[in-house]
């Protein structure tokens, strides 16, 4: 008796059921993948938004009040209200300003014959330079004296530099007409022997028809620090950088080999940071988003 074989037959209906619930769970994961792969990008780009406002805002604050005293200085100038050969008088000015505005290093009032008044805080007190037409020339006076304008020391020292020198000098004066504060650096600062951004304003003053700039000097590693603070999360790492790399900087971002608080001496080229974080951001930025930035210019306009 020969055996039959029977065989069975797919059921289409089967079939298209098993199939569809493995296209739906499919499309179900691929959906849900997607939108977790969404959700993560608007988290990140939501971080990195706060992060750059904050980071913004902490540089308007440095600017904003810098750039109002600088405009009030410029009225003062256009007024007469300043006499280089009374310098006790231009401290009674800006001393409380300075203390008002921790950041600035210095101001400097100059005017087109290399006449100069500087001010800076030393140790508790103030340090003025000053020099005016028919002082020695190769000599400019010194003198330290209290928050009162109370001199307690004067002294001599060869004058080591011309205002004119100053490499915001002429491009001021070529806005001597202009309300706008314009800014400069980095550059190291003769005197503190640190690096620096100057910001600067001129005018023509009507009685004597000289034109004066009033500059207020801000030391790097204060702008450095204020940037590096604003951030949202204690893993945020702000900085920065030039068109060609040099990441502007008090220490790599691991703090090491340095004291709390020492100032920023040099800038340091991105591929010698120590965070690889630092090196790959601005290396990325580099190649796409920094063509149109001047060389070597602080961008802070």
């Amino acid at each position: 008796m020969m055996g039959s074989q029977h065989k069975k037959k797919k059921n289409p209906l089967l079939w298209f059921i098993a199939s569809l619930i493995f296209l739906t769970s499919f499309s179900i994961t691929t959906i849900f993948v997607f939108w977790e792969w969404q959700w993560q990008q608007n988290i990140a780009y939501q971080y990195i938004k706060r992060t750059t406002e904050k980071a913004i805002n902490a540089v308007e604050a440095i600017k904003k009040p810098i750039e109002r005293s600088l405009n009030i200085g410029r009225k003062w100038g256009i007024a007469g209200l300043y006499n280089l050969k009374a310098p006790a008088s231009i401290s009674a000015k800006f001393i409380p300003v300075m203390e008002e505005l921790s950041l600035l290093a210095g101001m400097k009032l100059i005017n087109n014959d290399n006449e100069e008044y500087f001010l800076m805080p030393s140790e508790g007190y103030w340090l003025v330079r000053n020099w005016k037409s028919g002082d020695p020339a190769e000599q400019v006076y010194w003198m330290r004296m209290d928050s009162s304008t109370h001199i307690i020391k004067t002294w001599m020292e060869k004058r080591k530099l011309l205002p004119s020198s100053y490499p915001w000098f002429t491009p001021t004066l070529q806005s001597i007409d202009s309300v706008a504060v314009h800014w400069f650096g980095p550059y190291p600062f003769l005197t503190k022997e640190k690096i620096g951004i100057t910001g600067s304003i001129a005018w023509n003053e009507k009685q004597t028809e000289k034109k004066y700039i009033l500059a207020f000097d801000v030391l790097l590693n204060k702008i450095i620090k204020k940037i590096a603070d604003a951030k949202i999360t204690p893993n945020t790492i702000n900085f920065l950088f030039t068109k060609e790399g040099m990441v502007l900087s008090d220490a790599d971002s691991d703090g090491k080999g340095r004291q709390p608080g020492q100032l920023v001496k040099s800038a340091k080229h991105y591929t010698k940071c120590a965070d690889p974080a630092v090196r790959t951001t601005v290396k990325t930025w580099l190649l796409d988003s920094l063509k149109e930035m001047q060389p070597g210019k602080l961008v802070i306009d």
